[in-house]
């Protein structure tokens, strides 16, 4: 099914190709000319003698887009099902087909805020996702660090997997709150039944991870990684720091106060004594800060010369092992062959390998973009991009950056304002590759395609 993201002026749709006759049925006139609920309204065009169906877009952001880009919580977990029973609900309604919605992560799109989802209705389906298959590529992009929204999803899984499914089972589903008091043991059956599941759909995954989350939460521990334990670990200290940093500002604001009374007379003899007392307390308040902070450093400063140490071992280790680099470096340089017959004759030309990324021009008010994983995205939204880009005109899902073995790639994630390169608007959902000195823009902030010096 051939689908692309066209804009006209300031509205943005999805076209999807209409393959067979053009036949004007109920379906056809009911999203013509009504709205049904969690669907998106659609219109029949002919375009270059191809037929399309235009949906209008109520969010720009399509689920394929935001895996991996948005926090989903508890909170957007419930929406995200409740707009999936929302839809069941409109087709029993609107006595529609349920195997006849667009269940593919590329035609759902999300409310990146809310969490919320609309649908596309295509009439005469025969090829695409079920709906079950929907839910369990949700359950497999979801962050494990949201685990009452991954375990309430895959009992939502489980529930659409049950023989005897009813619409009415669904509504009391999402009315049900038994979910937000789970247990640890609860919990780990739930990722059980999941990694169970995963291995039916031949999904490829990091076990590893998986049990050592297993055995922390065994011990008590919810949804926590090395991170969090991390931060747990010295949130004990962080508070009485916290504490004892108020009671010394107020003993500098008290003696302060004292000692300007006492410049201008204001203090009798009788009272200066709260002053040295008052500075007293600050000293000792002082060395109470030093001591505590020097006993929390001794502990990160061993943690990390312990890091330090197995970096270097690895990097030992490395130096070690036969480097891939000479090897390669010769079928990659530049040979000039001299007159003489000695090979000290030959000047070999190194090709500069570095790793490619985006200076801005306006380098005082915008930080490079370095591309450290296989895709970064760029927008306006903290918590989902990863590059965060404060600017008039930016989407808050902007652009995603992809990082593979042919080179760095450049797509449009149906942005408000477009991104350019080269002056050229990218199409949405398109990948276009970048080559060193390409001029990027963003809605109007211009980057430069730059190579690390290697």
């Amino acid at each position: 099914m051939q689908t692309q993201l066209i804009r006209e002026g300031m509205v943005r749709y999805y076209a999807v190709e209409k393959k067979g006759e053009y036949r004007e049925c109920y379906e056809e006139k009911l999203f013509r000319f009504q709205k049904v609920p969690y669907f998106m309204s659609y219109e029949f065009r002919e375009l270059n003698g191809e037929a399309l169906l235009y949906y209008r877009l109520k969010y720009a952001t399509s689920l394929k887009q935001a895996f991996g880009c948005i926090e989903l919580t508890l909170e957007k977990t419930d929406n995200m099902i409740r707009s999936i029973v929302g839809v069941l609900e409109s087709c029993d309604e609107y006595l529609l087909l349920p195997e006849n919605v667009i269940y593919d992560p590329e035609s759902v799109f999300i409310n990146i805020d809310s969490g919320e989802l609309i649908f596309c209705y295509y009439c005469d389906k025969q090829e695409g996702r079920t709906l079950k298959e929907l839910v369990m590529e949700i359950i497999q992009q979801i962050d494990k660090r949201y685990e009452q929204g991954a375990v309430k999803l895959l009992k939502f899984y489980n529930l659409l997997t049950e023989p005897n499914l009813s619409l009415d089972k669904l509504k009391a589903f999402i009315h049900n709150r038994y979910y937000e008091a789970e247990s640890p043991a609860e919990i780990e059956k739930a990722y059980d039944q999941l990694s169970a599941k995963e291995n039916e759909y031949n999904i490829e995954a990091d076990r590893e991870a998986d049990n050592n989350r297993s055995e922390k939460k065994s011990k008590g521990a919810l949804c926590v990684n090395e991170t969090h334990l991390y931060g747990a670990k010295h949130q004990g200290r962080e508070k009485p720091k916290l504490v004892i940093k108020v009671m010394m500002a107020l003993t500098a604001i008290v003696d302060l106060i004292l000692f300007i009374g006492l410049l201008f007379n204001l203090l009798t003899y009788e009272k200066t004594g709260y002053l040295f007392i008052g500075m007293a307390v600050l000293i000792i308040e002082v060395i109470i800060y030093m001591h505590f902070d020097k006993e929390e450093s001794a502990d990160d400063i061993m943690e990390e010369y312990q890091r330090e140490t197995k970096l270097k071992e690895n990097e030992e280790k490395f130096e070690v092992s036969e480097p891939v680099y000479n090897k390669v470096s010769y079928d990659e340089a530049t040979i000039l062959l001299s007159k003489g017959d000695e090979a000290s004759d030959c000047i070999i030309e190194e090709d500069n390998g570095g790793k490619l990324f985006l200076e801005a021009m306006d380098k005082d008010r915008y930080e490079p973009v370095h591309i450290d994983s296989a895709s970064l995205v760029v927008g306006s939204l903290p918590g989902s991009c990863g590059y965060v880009l404060k600017a008039r005109g930016i989407s808050r899902l902007h652009a995603k950056l992809l990082e593979r073995e042919d080179g760095l790639f450049l797509m449009d994630m149906n942005s408000t304002n477009g991104s350019y390169v080269n002056g050229e608007i990218l199409q949405a959902g398109m990948e276009y590759p970048l080559e060193e000195g390409d001029l990027i823009s963003f809605a109007g902030v211009q980057f430069y395609v730059v190579k690390e010096a290697s």
